[in-house]
């Protein structure tokens, strides 16, 4: 198995397909970083942990707004991942499927990057939190909007070729499980 030892970053975005022989692992490290990595940019702008989960303790330990945010963000991507592989093996897209993962581990990889210069910045340098958010929000939104545009104009094709399942896939697995997330994380 080929792990990508020896390869530059620049090295890894050209990768293709064919070259590649660990999209699945290649793909699950890049994911667990970059949950990390949110995890960490957005536990400490939680305002409170809910009461219920407060209450919860399992061996004597609770969860803190770390604790909260790492799972929440593992069982979104992780339910995304089930309901997108669904999405494409029901349609018949198997082979789409692979360069999805293909360009969302590219993607992710990157924005794991920008979260930890990010990170380093907001904890090292004396910036206030606020106005730090609100980059934060917007950066998210550029990034998400770009990460959309991606799927739709890449080479090669990762989106179905009829253009209702496109929309269908951008509003049920890409937009709609982030406003869950979003609601539950910060109402």
């Amino acid at each position: 198995m080929f792990l990508h030892r020896d390869a530059t970053i620049k090295e890894f975005l050209l990768l293709k397909q064919d070259e590649s022989s660990n999209i699945v692992l290649s793909w699950l490290m890049t994911s667990v970083a970059f949950s990390i990595m949110v995890s960490v940019t957005l536990s400490q702008f939680l305002p409170v942990i809910p009461q219920f989960i407060a209450d919860l303790q399992l061996g004597g330990y609770t969860l803190n707004k770390f604790g909260l945010t790492l799972i929440s963000i593992c069982l979104f991507f992780t339910t995304k991942s089930i309901l997108t592989y669904f999405f494409y093996t029901s349609l018949g897209y198997n082979k789409l499927l692979v360069n999805l993962y293909m360009l969302a581990n590219k993607f992710y990889f990157l924005g794991t990057i920008i979260l930890i210069i990010t990170s380093f910045t907001f904890f090292y340098f004396p910036i206030d939190g606020l106005k730090f958010l609100y980059i934060t929000i917007i950066s998210g939104i550029f990034l998400f909007i770009l990460k959309l545009f991606l799927y739709w104009f890449n080479k090669p094709q990762i989106m179905p070729n009829e253009w209702y399942y496109k929309i269908l896939y951008i509003c049920t697995l890409q937009i709609a499980p982030l406003v869950v997330l979003w609601k539950f994380l910060f109402n």
